[in-house]
Formats: C-alpha cells, sequence, structure tokens
C-alpha cells in the first residue's frame, strides 16, 4: 500500500496532527520495511536531537521516577477485578464508559497494577512510569528510537527497538 501511494504521487513529507512525517512515524514505530521504502523514496529523515550525553540526561530522569506500575489487558474485566477483590485485592481507580468497565487500578499491599479492556494483541501488558520529568524520559526514549532506526536505515544493527505505539497524551482520567 505505501510503495502504491507514492506511485500515486503522496507527499512524503506531509505531516499528521502531531506534526510526525510518513517517515518519522515509520522510525518510532520500528517498521524497517516502511523506513527502508520511504527513504528510497526519498523522504527526509526528521533532524537528530541536539542535547548534552543522552546517558547523563537518562540517569538524571531515572532518578526522577517515583514508581513503575504494570497494566495488563484483559479480555473479561468485571470477571477479572472481581477474582482479585476476592483474593484481598482493592480497587484504587476504576472508569466505566456506560456500561463497560474499561479501566481498574488494584491493590495488595504494596504491589499495585493496573487492569485496561482488549488481552487478546500484542499491546496485552504496557508499564506505567510516576514521574515529575515525563517529558524529559519521553523525549530520551524517542531519540533513542529514532537513534537505533537511523542505524537500521544504513544496515543491520543490534540494539533493540524502543517501538512507539503512540505518542506521549493527555489522557480523560489524568496524568500523561
Amino acid at each position: 500500500m505505501l510503495a502504491l501511494l507514492i506511485e500515486l504521487g503522496a507527499d512524503l513529507e506531509a505531516t499528521d496532527d502531531k506534526s510526525r512525517t510518513p517517515l518519522a512515524v515509520a522510525m518510532l514505530r520500528g517498521d524497517r520495511e516502511a523506513m527502508r521504502i520511504l527513504k528510497a523514496a526519498g523522504a527526509v529523515e526528521p533532524p537528530a536531537a541536539q542535547s548534552a550525553d543522552a546517558a547523563i540526561q537518562l540517569a538524571a530522569a531515572a532518578a526522577s521516577v517515583k514508581k513503575g506500575e504494570p497494566m495488563f489487558s484483559v479480555p473479561d474485566m468485571r470477571a477479572t477485578v472481581a477474582w482479585y477483590e476476592a483474593a484481598g485485592f482493592a480497587v484504587l481507580d476504576r472508569y466505566e464508559d456506560g456500561a463497560e468497565l474499561t479501566f481498574a487500578r488494584l491493590a495488595f499491599g504494596k504491589c499495585e497494577f493496573a487492569l485496561t479492556a482488549g488481552g487478546r494483541g500484542p499491546r496485552d501488558a504496557s508499564l506505567w512510569f510516576y514521574s515529575d520529568r515525563v517529558e524529559a524520559l519521553y523525549q530520551l526514549f524517542k531519540e533513542r528510537q529514532f537513534r537505533v532506526a537511523r542505524a537500521a536505515l544504513t544496515g543491520p544493527t543490534d540494539e533493540p527497538d524502543i517501538r512507539f505505539s503512540e505518542d506521549l497524551y493527555a489522557p480523560f482520567y489524568g496524568g500523561r
């Protein structure tokens, strides 16, 4: 589909609502085939960030993380929450969309985690960070992924991707 769009004259430098070009999106998602096709068609790579030592910035941002909390996607939210409640877990937070339970945060002592509706796909688990420097962490992870993607455009690389499924945003329940 991408090759056809390029053949039909698609603008390789068009931007989406977050000012990302198709090549930037492909790089963030770690889609090496799309990166190769776009680069071969003449798409321009996003500029590399000019910043201080990334390792120093990452260490400073990591020090700001107060806790991490995993979030698991499950196919039946109500049954899963009921099971954990029966085992003694407390529901700290929940969100319902109409009659559907779509999010719950649970705790048992110092063990905390979140549940979301889903449970049958590549995003069955995620990790939430609690930090007062979320923008800095996001930019560091994003620049690292661009660096890995740039290396992949020139040849094989052993450095793993940090693939982005979505950009940083402000959800309805708060946070970033």
